[in-house]
């Protein structure tokens, strides 16, 4: 008898009691999940407008409307950079802070969630976890990482085609010095194009970002979209060199191009590498710079050496050589010294200003 009222009370009772504190939960809230769909909007806003400038940037609308923006503020102190930080970093800073409260509240709620998902009998797919391409070059690739290299293939096709359309406009006026023009408009829209590379490159790889954090995306899967994004900023960076390369090789002046800095600007105590080709071919030693650019002459850079050892010890001999034979000597039969030099490297800002 005991049993068959336990039973028939088993069978009564539901497998999943309705906490009444739910109803309670749901009205708190409420103000809570309007405020998180208000962040999300304003969010999803910023980031469509952004991504839709960077898409227009080869417009020549867009290009006018940025420079008559910067003409306004350069007189200012905010300079041409204040104007370029606000367009190209101000969208991705506000995201960055108003991402902040709409992952609080996410936690807040996330208990919910977690109860509604325990409710559901049909599995549910994500395009982030739901595998498109499972053997190939890229090794596993989801639908939504699909969706990501297809935004950038469109990107750079679209805005190829529209740099190669600017260019045969301004071609055709053109009855001369065609083929270099050529080169010179595919070499400033891979260079603009890899600049946008550039600055999605450094977006994945920043450890404990709020906003891989906002998009749900692991440490380890935006260190592969780094990778993707970086063998293709190298790609682009590459074909822009070659594009000026041979430009200036069809002109005629390659090394007065590579060779002459026209705006060299380094400061006082900065350093550089030096390898001197008569002492050795692949030894490389640091030095001081004790000259700067604000000096008036931007055609000489003053390195101090002091010999101590056999490396600068020969420096100091053939210096006394050349310095010996300026006086048997005529110019144009002096010997000299090839130097190979890297840098100058130090701090941007002058030394008198920090």
């Amino acid at each position: 008898m005991d049993h068959e009222q336990l039973s028939s009370s088993d069978d009564r009772e539901p497998l999943i009691s309705i906490d009444i504190g739910d109803v309670h939960d749901h009205t708190a809230a409420l103000p809570l999940s309007c405020l998180k769909w208000l962040l999300w909007t304003i969010m999803w806003l910023l980031l469509i407008t952004w991504l839709a400038f960077i898409f227009c940037f080869p417009l020549c609308i867009v290009n006018v409307t940025i420079a008559d923006f910067t003409t306004l503020t350069t007189p200012t102190f905010l300079g041409i950079e204040g104007p370029m930080f606000l367009i190209y970093s101000g969208p991705v800073l506000i995201i960055a802070f108003l991402s902040v409260p709409y992952l609080l509240i996410s936690q807040k709620q996330q208990h919910q969630e977690i109860k509604k998902m325990s409710r559901r009998k049909c599995p549910s797919y994500h395009l982030s976890t739901f595998p498109l391409v499972v053997d190939g070059p890229l090794g596993v690739v989801s639908a939504a990482e699909c969706v990501g290299i297809l935004i950038f293939v469109s990107y750079f096709l679209w805005s190829v085609g529209l740099y190669a359309v600017a260019g045969e406009a301004v071609l055709v006026g053109l009855k001369s010095d065609i083929l270099p023009f050529m080169f010179n408009i595919g070499g400033v829209s891979l260079g603009y194009i890899g600049i946008f590379c550039l600055a999605f490159l450094f977006l994945p790889i920043a450890r404990g970002s709020i906003l891989l954090r906002l998009m749900d995306i692991p440490f380890g899967h935006a260190a592969r979209y780094h990778i993707w994004l970086a063998h293709l900023t190298v790609y682009l960076f590459l074909l822009h060199g070659i594009c000026f390369v041979v430009e200036w090789s069809i002109e005629g002046v390659l090394l007065e191009e590579i060779l002459t800095w026209t705006d060299l600007r380094y400061n006082a105590l900065s350093f550089i590498f030096l390898r001197v080709g008569e002492v050795s071919r692949l030894q490389w030693h640091s030095f001081s710079v004790s000259s700067g650019s604000l000096d008036g002459d931007q055609t000489h850079l003053s390195v101090i050496i002091k010999a101590l050892r056999g490396w600068t010890t020969k420096i100091n001999e053939i210096s006394s050589r050349i310095c010996s034979a300026h006086q048997c000597l005529e110019e144009h039969q002096l010997p000299g010294i090839t130097a190979f030099v890297k840098g100058p490297y130090g701090h941007e800002v002058p030394h008198h200003l920090m």
